[in-house]
């Protein structure tokens, strides 16, 4: 999940102190935190598209993730396995809200996020694609657009000592509360028609599926933001990340 980065580089990118960066940073003891990293955050994200030398960032207008299955779960009884999973348009996102908890060794960071169009490329192999008794089963190319994409994400770890140091470490990365307007899909099958049958199906059916199992279809983003994010904060101190 080594490019999957833009939130996790955003926080750090929009806290950290550097009389180097023109980036605004935030004081952990700021009593307008939340406003403060709401504003700093969204004007890192234009940042992020250029990327960062000072730190050593990348423009991160693509995140990838190497591979990931969604398992056999009701309504859609077989395993999606996919690889090479390319997501973008997160640069674009809106901060909608911010509410952190940025204490001296606790941390808690929640986030609402809008992305207008979200594209998700990847090759999938779905093997035994039995939906409503019509075999769907075959490999190719998977391309999906979700237009108006609305998630909260947040963020929790502790502070630990190393090496006379102060890191954080991000336990846990959680999504709920997922809305869209639309999912359009598109299956390129090199066999035969079954990627028009899942284009036709799964564009039809996707909303009302992420409405009740969206969280099997989270777990990708979520650990990935996590290993992001520890990247991140496991070489930059805390008090530099998040001054007093």
């Amino acid at each position: 999940m080594t490019r999957f980065l833009l939130l996790s580089f955003a926080i750090f990118l929009a806290c950290a102190a550097n009389s180097h960066s023109k980036l605004q940073f935030c004081s952990r003891s700021d009593p307008n935190l939340n406003k403060c990293l709401q504003v700093a955050i969204q004007s890192a994200l234009v940042t992020l598209q250029r990327g960062i030398k000072e730190y050593g960032v990348p423009s991160i207008e693509v995140f990838s993730v190497p591979a990931y299955t969604v398992k056999s779960d009701p309504p859609i009884h077989f395993d999606q396995s996919e690889t090479d999973i390319r997501i973008s348009g997160h640069l674009e996102s809106e901060i909608k809200d911010v509410d952190a908890k940025i204490e001296d060794s606790d941390f808690s960071l929640t986030l609402t996020v809008l992305t207008k169009k979200l594209t998700y490329l990847s090759n999938y192999d779905y093997k035994d694609a039995i939906i409503d008794g019509v075999d769907m089963s075959g490999k190719g190319k998977k391309d999906v657009i979700g237009d108006n994409f609305q998630f909260t994400v947040t963020f929790t770890g502790v502070v630990d000592q190393k090496g006379g140091e102060r890191y954080l470490q991000i336990t846990q990365a959680s999504i709920v509360d997922v809305m869209l307007d639309m999912v359009h899909f598109s299956y390129g099958s090199t066999e035969d028609r079954s990627g028009e049958l899942l284009t036709n199906y799964l564009t039809k059916n996707m909303k009302s599926i992420l409405a009740k199992e969206s969280k099997k279809y989270m777990v990708v983003y979520e650990e990935a933001y996590k290993t992001g994010a520890n990247a991140v904060f496991s070489k930059i101190p805390y008090d530099v990340l998040f001054p007093k």
